[in-house]
């Protein structure tokens, strides 16, 4: 089992806009971006600016980066597109931890908003266009985002061609630099920054992308979802079962206060803690784990007062090998969709709503 903390905040939980945006970074989709409507001259020519639509994609689609933690060694992610369906693009990835560890589900919306801990984060509002400015609430924080067009190579070795530089900031504070170039079809550089002191935490650079994946990755299938609000819903343990059939479960818990305290942690079939937060007066805490053989009867104990919730999110990991991957994305990968309909929904007698997907079967 590896449990990672993600992220803490306090009264200025800025880091949280950060780490948002890092998800994505590692998880979702370009080649086959969307259109540039209008004129499109050099940029020191007194032209209106390019507008971008929003962009489509394919299964197999693939983009590789090299990510940069910290100060840890250079890795490379690469991210696949393993179905595009009316729910949305479902990714996958080639390291089993998913997204470097991070609470980001497999499925992103059309529009390349990904799920972080049980909330949405809008890092692209389509159609892109130069001065674009837009605001969002995360984690009861607000994160102003803002967009520059300029030219950018879309991908390693490229000559520059137009492109969009953005920016996320916190209460004044850059949390965020990345871009978007419509020929790669997603950013082509990310770097995330300490709120505290400036320095550069994360760095994520595309080195490369193509549409036929053909090697082994992993998706991951949406198991169960519980939301824990407070003060509705009161102390205990709320209790679901993990099918057999997949190799890894991934946990995301989050707690969230606005006044008062939250205390959770959930257990895996073996009995043992899985992964834990905590919050007092205001703040928030995010955790992330990775269990082995994860079938079985799981347990989240949680406790809270005053304002705020808990949410957990379970997910089975699931291997597609290079057999599978290079079947007709049109045709035969349906029956490997991690798309997950609700298969119960319900309240538990402390006031939790426990929500259990259905997958279907596991090839």
């Amino acid at each position: 089992m590896t449990t990672n903390r993600i992220l803490a905040g306090a009264a200025l939980a800025v880091t949280a806009g950060a780490f948002l945006i890092l998800g994505p970074a590692l998880g979702l989709s370009p080649t086959f971006a969307g259109v540039i409507d209008g004129p499109v001259g050099s940029m020191g020519e007194t032209t209106s600016s390019p507008t971008l639509s929003e962009p489509s994609w394919e299964a197999s689609n693939w983009w590789t980066y090299k990510v940069t933690l910290g100060d840890d060694a250079p890795v490379h992610v690469a991210v696949v597109v393993h179905d595009v369906d009316h729910e949305g693009i479902h990714v996958g990835t080639n390291d089993s931890n998913g997204f470097m560890g991070l609470p980001i589900g497999s499925t992103f919306s059309h529009d390349l908003s990904p799920r972080f801990a049980g909330e949405t984060w809008r890092m692209y509002d389509f159609p892109l266009h130069d001065g674009k400015a837009w605001d969002q609430s995360l984690f009861g924080y607000n994160l102003n985002t803002t967009v520059e067009a300029m030219e950018l190579k879309p991908s390693n070795g490229a000559e520059a061609t137009k492109g969009y530089a953005l920016e996320a900031n916190a209460y004044s504070q850059t949390v965020a630099t990345y871009t978007y170039h419509p020929e790669a079809g997603w950013f082509t550089e990310l770097s995330i920054y300490d709120p505290q002191n400036g320095e550069r935490i994360f760095h994520a650079e595309l080195k490369d992308h193509g549409s036929s994946w053909d090697q082994a990755y992993f998706v991951t299938h949406s198991l169960h979802e519980v939301d824990i609000a407070y003060p509705e819903t009161l102390p205990g343990d709320e209790r679901f079962e993990v099918p057999d059939g997949y190799e890894e479960a991934h946990v995301h818990l989050r707690a969230t206060v606005s006044a008062g305290a939250a205390d959770a942690s959930v257990h895996d079939s073996d009995g043992e803690e899985a992964a834990s937060v905590r919050v007092v007066a205001h703040g928030f805490d995010i955790r992330t784990a990775s269990v082995d053989n994860p079938e079985g009867d799981w347990r989240l104990s949680h406790v809270g007062s005053g304002h705020g919730e808990v949410i957990l999110e379970i997910f089975g990991v699931q291997s597609i090998t290079p057999e599978q991957a290079q079947q007709d994305p049109r045709e035969d990968r349906a029956a490997l969709s991690p798309a997950a309909p609700v298969k119960d929904s319900f309240e538990t007698e402390h006031g939790a709503r426990v929500t259990t997907l259905d997958p279907g079967s596991v090839p």
